[in-house]
């Protein structure tokens, strides 16, 4: 909590924004992504080429009577920051 303010942050270094997609379903925050990487380096004799690759998705509880349209999201330097006014008490 910051203020009236729920705020969620979470690491995702190098995943594109464009590969995530952020939710609000009733009372829950779903964040899904797909981290995609390649690694290519030449050498005189041999080509090392790495892939890696996978999708995730969590989903947190919210508090009861927030409102989706509220939900603000930001993404800068590898931090996903979700920022949802919370309901007076």
């Amino acid at each position: 909590m910051e203020g009236n303010q729920c705020v969620i942050k979470a690491d995702l270094p190098g995943i594109d924004p464009k590969d995530l997609e952020v939710s609000v379903i009733g009372n829950h925050l779903t964040i899904k992504g797909e981290r995609k990487a390649r690694h290519e380096q030449q050498e005189r004799d041999y080509l090392q080429r790495e892939v890696r690759y996978g999708s995730f998705a969590r989903t947190l509880p919210l508090p009861k009577g927030v409102k989706a349209d509220n939900v603000k999201a930001s993404y800068r330097d590898g931090v996903l920051e979700i920022a949802i006014p919370c309901p007076p008490p």
